[in-house]
């Protein structure tokens, strides 16, 4: 059993709107294609925005900008 990002929601009772979304063995490389082609962005955007981050993931705050 692992904790959930609902679990820290209500407890910290911090709002979570919407699903997160993830995907199971996914290269760096998969990951950076995946971003470019559904945010409309460069490849070499996509990799500057995941290459330092922890894990195949991108902040909130780049979404938004997008």
């Amino acid at each position: 059993m692992s904790i959930t990002l609902e679990d820290v929601a209500r407890l910290l009772n911090i709002p979570v709107v919407g699903k997160a979304i993830t995907v199971e063995g996914m290269t760096k490389s998969e990951a950076i294609d995946l971003v470019s082609r559904c945010l409309n962005v460069s490849k070499k955007e996509a990799e500057a925005v995941i290459g330092p981050r922890r894990g195949m993931n991108v902040k909130k705050s780049w979404l938004k900008s997008k």
